[in-house]
């Protein structure tokens, strides 16, 4: 859980470096906008974080304003990787 939650800091931190948004420091409290997270930049997450842990946001999710803070959205990915790892075992 911990890792998943790193893992998602990590990804936040780099997409805003890479637009050139640097917030002093990031915590899993913070709320998204309050980071400099807007609607491109949290697609651009998103996308990562479905790479990185092999998960699909559903549509309703794919707005900023879905998640208030970072906590929420690594809540959103802890559940969709159990759920994942649940099915996976099932099929077995």
């Amino acid at each position: 859980m911990d890792n998943i939650k790193s893992k998602v800091l990590s990804i936040i931190k780099e997409t805003l470096n890479e637009s050139n948004i640097v917030p002093a420091a990031i915590q899993i409290n913070d709320k998204l906008s309050d980071i400099g997270i807007n609607s491109l930049s949290f697609i651009k997450i998103i996308v990562l974080l479905e790479e990185e842990f092999s998960i699909e946001f559903n549509d309703e999710q794919l707005d900023v304003i879905s998640f208030e803070s970072v906590e929420n959205l690594c809540d959103y990915i802890i559940q969709a990787v159990d759920r994942l790892s649940t099915s996976n075992s099932d099929e077995k």
